[in-house]
């Protein structure tokens, strides 16, 4: 599991599914979005960009509720 000290995490280094389980305990919006940043100038793959901004998404909906 990804620990919110470490670095980011590289999308590349991950097939789409691995990517899930890997950003599903990133709460960080900063970390997320460098992800989805790495992954857009990488692989830009249509799937992990949607999981990555999937993420993102329940991360603002949950820090909203708040």
């Amino acid at each position: 599991m990804q620990e919110e000290t470490e670095m980011a995490v590289d999308p590349a280094k991950f097939t789409i599914g691995k990517l899930v389980e890997e950003i599903s305990s990133v709460e960080n919006l900063e970390r997320l979005k460098e992800i989805l940043a790495a992954e857009e100038k990488g692989k830009n793959r249509k799937g992990a960009v949607k999981v990555i901004r999937g993420r993102i998404e329940l991360i603002r909906e949950e820090k909203g509720a708040e």
